[in-house]
């Protein structure tokens, strides 16, 4: 399977102290790809998909109260 997107969680870093994303919601797009690459790339039932599931799972709960108090993204969830 090919990744049509790359993403991993150091470009993610750097592009969150670079200020490149102006909405929580963009950053939470991108930290999702890095699961939902790991999850395609990988065989089901293996460890590195599993682990990706549940740092998805993880990283969807803790996101989730921000997207919502932010409205999906815009001003309010600006990243800083």
């Amino acid at each position: 399977t090919v990744v049509k997107r790359p993403m991993d969680l150091g470009t993610v870093s750097s592009q969150v102290e670079g200020g490149h994303y102006s909405s929580v919601r963009q950053l939470a797009a991108d930290v999702d790809l890095v699961w939902k690459n790991a999850m395609t790339y990988n065989i089901d039932g293996s460890w590195i998909y599993q682990s990706a599931s549940k740092l998805k799972a993880f990283a969807d709960a803790k996101f989730s109260p921000l997207l919502s108090a932010s409205g999906g993204g815009g001003a309010e969830g600006e990243v800083t």
